[in-house]
């Protein structure tokens, strides 16, 4: 920085922040003009005396009250939320005895790990090898020294090293010459980032998407803040910076469970080419007549009391999938307007992101059970009719897995961070059975065989478990070596196999009775959500790339369909029945019946009837709620305020009119949606406190999830009708 000193006698020199307000302290442009003295641009002949004028310079005031001339204001740059000059790297770096003379400047249209406005930061230099015999050591040098005087987010993204700078015909620097040159250069001669300035770079990164000001390297992501779209939002920034997708499952699995600087050293590595290895590719089938021969486990005898559960994306009787079936007999969009109310809250201490459980016995279907953890370690069992707590324990660690209930009804079954599996009483709360599998959180929330009455659980440790509750025992550890498992594994109890998907991006079918892996697909980007059954026993998924895959039993992609953004969470399908009346005619084969999912040929002798559409449910990180049909094909699409975090739900609210099919869909921003299934328009919404990442759950009128602001809602859905125009 140069003091520029005293104005000339009748010059006024003022500094001015970014709204043109005159300051007399910190950084601005420096303003210079006075009432006689004036600075003439282009054609003007005249002034008006006092103006003041731009000079394009950047200047700040300092505790000696001197003003200071910084650099031009055409070098300033915002990189990771911060203000920076060019200018003063340059002359930072200009300053070291090592460097003869340097230049920094932006080198367009390519997007890096510290900077997120498609634009690279690159250093070019002319090193003094009076004292270095090697490039190389120059090299280590200058990376240490802007280390120590520059904050990582000032440090250039690439320093090529030049024997000169090339000059203009005036005598300035070629920075257009410069530019032209890193174009062409090979990327492998370029200095770009040591495994140390990636490890900062990496850290602000992060730190800067939480809206953290200072981190510690040796800090945990999740822990500190973050959440798994942040984490995809910095993977696919590194992706598109150093093209790894072979290795960003890696990468996300170091994210989650190790520090951030373990997280940098591990992208580093393979930056340098490392590669992983890979178990059977897409497509390939395994034979399983060269497996273990197919015999399912001597298990535990009780009897399984009949129940009806509802986890997010699916609806079980005694722990099977069944698909929701869907009525709506009267127009909503003409006849009633919903409201949602808060019935009741629990305060779980810490914010709730795992999903509820909702369990009823048959023979007493209105007395429904919620069962739901959270960060706090707490896990309940409320009373959904009254919101009274009936039990409570307190786990070692945070709760992100939901619940599943035993094929005997006696126990509820939750996964931990702290790496057990806890088998809970369903009446009260008593530890029944831990297992610790490994070190490794469970973030997958299990599923029950109803065949073998078995749990089964994904483990961040990349293995896939089997246990008998009952008898507290492990009946099977299967590798996957597929990445970290954070999913839930789904079971068609048909075709007797397990589906489940991992954070490499794996999808893999198992055999429940052989234990075989079947058939591996792989999708290009990590994949959060778990796969969902569809009507034909062919399975959907959904990626962070926003594509969602439609397998069939057998491993075979029927078709893709892609959204806008990343999709985090499960598909919800469903059945959706249209009802009909039409005119008799006697002289008619076929009569044609519009309804608000197409036209349907119907037999004319029946005057009345219904038809199906086998249908799923899904929302994007593009604000978008979205329907498909089994066919993989858009059926309708509704924008939400933001960006959507959890599997959205379906079910029949009963009013006096009739059945009426909705959708209950929550935001990351905290906005509960009920949407008309039929036709994709927002019947109501509500706002809650914090952010929502816990799936909801409608069971009649009410619907259950958790919130970020520690409190678990129910809301009730409350309908103001007018004449309804039935079907």
């Amino acid at each position: 920085m140069v003091p520029l000193g005293d104005p000339l006698l009748d010059t006024c020199v003022q500094l001015r922040d970014e709204h043109g307000s005159v300051v007399t302290s910190g950084h601005g442009e420096i303003w210079i003009g006075g009432q006689c003295r004036v600075c003439l641009l282009g054609n003007e002949e005249e002034v008006f005396p006092g103006t003041m004028r731009p000079t394009g310079d950047h200047g700040c005031y300092r505790s000696d009250g001197q003003l200071y001339y910084i650099g031009r204001t055409d070098k300033q740059i915002k990189r990771l939320g911060h203000r920076i000059n060019l200018d003063h790297i340059q002359q930072v770096i200009s300053s070291m005895l090592l460097i003869k003379t340097c230049v920094v400047s932006l080198f367009p249209g390519h997007t890096t790990l510290q900077n997120t406005s498609n634009a690279t930061l690159i250093l070019f230099a002319v090193p003094d090898l009076q004292h270095y015999d090697d490039r190389n050591n120059v090299l280590q040098e200058l990376h240490s020294k802007m280390r120590q005087l520059l904050p990582s987010y000032c440090i250039p993204d690439s320093v090529i090293l030049m024997d000169t700078l090339p000059m203009t015909s005036h005598g300035k620097v070629d920075v257009s010459l410069l530019l032209k040159y890193a174009a062409n250069k090979d990327k492998s001669q370029c200095s770009q980032f040591t495994c140390v300035e990636m490890v900062e770079g990496w850290i602000t990164s992060l730190a800067k998407l939480v809206g953290v000001e200072c981190w510690k390297s040796d800090a945990n992501f999740l822990q500190s803040g973050g959440d798994s779209f942040q984490l995809v939002q910095i993977i696919n920034l590194i992706d598109d910076s150093y093209k790894v997708s072979n290795v960003l499952g890696e990468v996300m699995e170091t994210a989650l469970n190790k520090s951030l600087h373990d997280t940098a050293v591990c992208l580093f590595e393979h930056f340098k080419e490392r590669q992983i290895a890979s178990q059977p590719k897409e497509g390939d089938i395994i034979d399983s007549t060269t497996a273990l021969t197919a015999k399912r486990p001597k298990l535990s005898t009780t009897k399984a009391i009949n129940h009806f559960s509802l986890r997010k994306g699916h609806f079980y009787v005694n722990n099977k999938v069944m698909l929701p079936r869907l009525y709506t007999t009267f127009e909503a969009t003409s006849s009633i307007m919903l409201t949602l109310k808060v019935c009741w809250t629990i305060d779980t201490q810490k914010c709730v992101d795992s999903s509820p459980l909702l369990v009823s016995s048959e023979g007493d279907e209105t007395t429904w059970v919620a069962y739901i953890g959270s960060h706090s370690g707490i896990f309940f069992a409320i009373d959904v009719t009254s919101g009274d707590t009936l039990w409570q324990v307190l786990l070692t660690d945070r709760i992100m897995s939901s619940a599943v209930l035993s094929d005997c009804g006696k126990y509820v079954v939750v996964g931990c961070y702290d790496g057990y599996l806890y088998v809970l009483d369903v009446s009260s709360g008593a530890v029944h059975w831990t297992l610790s599998v490994s070190n490794q959180p469970i973030k997958s929330s299990p599923s029950v065989d109803t065949s073998t009455a078995l749990v089964w659980f994904g483990s961040h440790d990349h293995n896939l478990y089997s246990v008998d509750v009952e008898c507290k025992q492990v009946v099977h550890k299967i590798p996957i070596n597929g990445g970290i498992i954070a999913s839930s594994p789904l079971i068609d109890d048909q075709q007797r196999q397990l589906y489940i998907s991992t954070l490499s991006g794996h999808v893999v079918a198992v055999n429940c009775d052989s234990q075989c892996i079947v058939w591996r697909h792989k999708c290009p980007k990590p994949v959060f959500a778990s796969p969902s059954l569809l009507h034909d026993h062919s399975i959907v998924v959904g990626c962070v790339n926003g594509e969602l895959v439609k397998l069939t039993h057998d491993g075979k992609v029927v078709q893709k369909l892609s959204s806008q953004k990343s999709i985090f969470e499960s598909p919800c399908p469903y059945k959706f029945y249209t009802s009909y009346t039409t005119a008799y005619k006697d002289d008619a084969d076929t009569v044609n019946v519009k309804c608000s999912n197409g036209t349907l040929k119907v037999d004319p002798v029946r005057k009345s009837g219904s038809f199906s559409h086998n249908l799923f449910l899904f929302g994007d990180h593009d604000c978008n709620l979205i329907t498909a049909t089994a066919e993989m094909c858009f059926n309708w699409k509704v924008k939400l305020d933001s960006a959507v975090g959890s599997s959205p739900f379906v079910g029949n609210l009963n009013l006096p009119q009739g059945q009426l099919a909705i959708s209950c869909c929550c935001t990351v921003n905290g906005n509960v949606y009920i949407v008309d299934l039929a036709t994709g328009k927002i019947l109501t919404t509500t706002k809650l406190p914090g952010e929502i990442f816990s799936s909801p759950l409608i069971i009649g009128d009410k619907i259950i999830l958790g919130c970020r602001d520690n409190n678990v809602y129910c809301l009730r859905v409350h309908a103001n009708y007018n004449t309804c125009i039935v079907k």
